[in-house]
């Protein structure tokens, strides 16, 4: 049942618990089911009853398809965190207060600013001075549900000074 790269691992963590008489610590390893196939599995072991007759409790827990699922978790992250970053559109991500979180390669070459010079700022720190204000106050008022997300137009300021009219797409 135990695949011979653990064959090992498992007899020297049985040997360490019995000399010990302590449980030993969770680990995770591939097993072979009766069928064949290779499943992970999370081993939890305790010492029962008479010490001298080195019993065991062993617990199984088939961990196989939570590891799928963060695997394929983590490609879709990895997809997701690619796309936003070469996307040939500008986009920036903020929280709740219009903070801005990250910031994609498009979006800085737009405005003409590295990714540091907008993350930690107001979104809209970027937009014409004299628009700031309402900017501010649309940003809120969208965040807390008061205004409808729908495309607008706005001007924005680049780090050389030059205006830029841009749409924008929430």
């Amino acid at each position: 049942i135990v695949t011979a790269q653990f064959r090992p691992i498992v007899q020297e963590r049985i040997q360490k618990m019995v000399s010990s008489r302590q449980p030993s610590p969770p680990m995770t390893q591939t097993l072979r089911r009766l069928d064949g196939q290779a499943i992970e599995v999370e081993v939890h072991t305790w010492i029962i009853g008479d010490p001298a007759e080195k019993s065991a409790l062993v617990i199984f827990n088939d961990v196989t398809a939570g590891r799928r699922a963060e695997e394929a978790l983590h490609v879709s992250e990895e997809r997701y965190r690619r796309m936003f970053e070469e996307a040939p559109v500008a986009y920036h991500e903020i929280d709740a207060q219009g903070v801005v979180q990250r910031v994609n390669r498009a979006e800085c070459e737009l405005l003409g600013v590295r990714p540091e010079e907008l993350v930690g700022k107001h979104v809209s720190e970027s937009v014409a001075p004299g628009q700031r204000e309402a900017s501010r106050a649309r940003v809120a008022a969208k965040l807390t549900g008061k205004e409808v997300l729908k495309p607008f137009e706005n001007v924005y300021t680049r780090r050389d000074g030059v205006h830029l009219r841009v749409e924008v797409r929430e």
